[in-house]
């Protein structure tokens, strides 16, 4: 396209003035060249994925064997390996609680003169750091109610929830401490337990008392195999008596 142009001499117009020309000029531009394709964005990371809450535990097995100690209240156990898995659980969610093992039924009884203490586990709600602890009773006062650290008796818990109050914990048939009464393997054993009248801790109290169970039942199966042995004992008795 022809293009003219001029330039005047000032900035009042006037024709003919100052320089005047035409130029041929190619107005249309060339078609661009193509760009070079640019490069993919690179895919967004994936966002991490929430980690899973963790699973709540499995509620615990209910005991294996169970007794009435008193009126709503109830010892259940169970026996693993050896191992001894108690829960003591009372009809009341705002009292303290224990359960422990004498060797004659009495709490402290020193004239009978076998040198045994009774022990018990106590769960005394909102107490601070032994809320659940071992014990030894060691006389009929609550100064001779002694805290009694031991490797034999573990898993402590207690808890108030639903109207009842529950106690757990576990140990060996002895809790590797001499001077205490046992868990008997043969026969009845002696449970003590006590309910008191509110979280806070108080003895002597009247929610209190004693009962010789079998703590050591041992599985049907074993039961049966048992019978069968001591009905082929009394065989051979009476064949070698014959």
């Amino acid at each position: 396209t022809n293009v003219i142009f001029a330039l005047g001499d000032s900035n009042t117009f006037a024709v003919p003035s100052g320089p005047m020309s035409s130029k041929a000029v190619a107005l249309t531009p060339s078609p661009p060249s193509p760009s070079p394709p640019s490069p993919p964005s690179p895919a967004p990371a994936p966002a991490p994925s929430p980690s899973p809450s963790p699973s709540p535990a499995p509620p615990a097995p209910p005991p294996a064997h169970s007794v009435q100690l008193a009126p709503g209240f109830t010892l259940g156990w169970s026996v693993t390996g050896g191992i001894y898995q108690f829960e003591l659980m009372a009809a009341n969610s705002t009292a303290w609680i224990a359960v422990g093992f004498s060797h004659d039924g009495q709490m402290s009884n020193p004239a009978v003169g076998t040198g045994l203490v009774s022990n018990a586990v106590i769960y005394k709600p909102g107490s601070g750091a032994n809320e659940v602890a071992q014990y030894a009773i060691l006389n009929d006062t609550l100064q001779g109610i002694v805290l009694q650290p031991s490797s034999g008796c573990f898993g402590l818990s207690g808890e108030q929830k639903d109207s009842h109050t529950v106690l757990r914990f576990s140990r060996h048939a002895n809790n590797g401490i001499n001077t205490n009464a046992q868990i008997q393997l043969t026969g009845k054993t002696f449970v003590m337990f006590a309910i008191g009248d509110s979280n806070t801790f108080a003895y002597p109290n009247t929610g209190m008392g004693s009962s010789p169970v079998e703590l050591n039942i041992k599985p049907a199966a074993a039961r049966l195999q048992a019978a069968v042995r001591s009905r082929a004992g009394l065989k051979l008795n009476a064949a070698a008596a014959a």
